[in-house]
């Protein structure tokens, strides 16, 4: 999945490619969520990667909410950490 989403990230916004090479770490999620009238979940994996050790975490994330809605989503998410602080923070507390 990772591989999957980086790949077409590159091809339609090449410079993000450099962006993660120069930060400290990167994360890229896999999300799938439904909305049905007056409630919402959703469940996802994903993996961040330390570039400076080159070591990855596993990780799985859930949410949950209320409000009108009727809907499926199902996307991917990047996310660069411009700080090792910032993604230690997000190892160890979540989003």
């Amino acid at each position: 999945m990772k591989d999957n989403v980086l790949t077409r990230l590159f091809k339609e916004k090449p410079d993000t490619r450099s962006q993660i090479n120069a930060a400290p770490g990167y994360a890229v999620f896999s999300n799938a969520n439904i909305n049905l009238i007056f409630m919402a979940a959703g469940t996802g994996y994903g993996a961040v990667k330390n570039n400076a050790t080159g070591k990855y975490t596993y990780m799985n994330m859930a949410e949950g909410g209320v409000g009108l809605g009727l809907g499926v989503k199902d996307y991917r998410i990047v996310m660069v950490f411009h700080t090792q602080k910032a993604m230690n923070n997000f190892i160890e507390s979540g989003w």
